[in-house]
């Protein structure tokens, strides 16, 4: 049911005479009443074109906040994808981000476009960051702050066009203490 409200309300045109905000209390209030107080940070963050954290425990719409944001966002005319980080392992990561080159790696039998390139100038959320290595999360922050990447096995520099959310189960602030996350790419 959830799937087929996203699909329907993915295709709504914006009305003139009703602010951002109302838009998004009247689908919170159909579907999830208990997200209202949220819907003036949901607003901030479909209006603004910056990296957005949401932070949350599992299994409490992480990801549909993600998704709204987008559908409200100016972004809602490109694609969404959600990449779960904590399902891919620490050697793919990379080329599920990025790509890679034909022959650049044991398997690689075929040139992959990543995620980063075909989401396009879309949203991709990154879920459970946290669970994403140190290597990984240099590499990562390389992408915000330049917007540039590199294919696996590839010399060729792509630009990222993507807006992206960030998504964690984890106080952030408590693992860039212990060490388990980078405090550059936390703020």
């Amino acid at each position: 049911v959830l799937a087929r409200e996203l699909d329907r309300n993915r295709q709504f045109r914006f009305s003139f005479d009703e602010s951002l905000e109302d838009m998004l209390s009247r689908r919170l209030l159909a579907l999830t009443p208990s997200l209202l107080p949220l819907v003036d940070r949901i607003a901030l963050g479909a209006s603004h074109d910056v990296t957005v954290l949401i932070n949350g425990e599992t299994g409490t719409g992480k990801t549909y906040l993600a998704r709204l944001m987008h559908d409200y966002s100016p972004r809602r005319q490109h694609r969404f994808m959600a990449i779960p980080c904590g399902a891919i392992t620490a050697n793919l990561i990379e080329s599920e981000f990025f790509g890679h080159a034909k022959g650049s790696f044991t398997g690689a039998d075929r040139h992959k476009i990543g995620k980063f390139a075909a989401v396009g100038e879309g949203t991709l959320l990154l879920d459970e960051i946290d669970t994403l290595g140190l290597e990984q999360q240099a590499t990562l922050l390389r992408v915000i702050e330049t917007g540039e990447f590199e294919p696996v096995g590839s010399i060729e520099t792509q630009k990222c066009l993507a807006r992206l959310i960030v998504a964690s189960n984890l106080d952030l602030e408590q693992a860039v203490e212990r060490g388990q996350f980078r405090p550059d790419l936390y703020f």
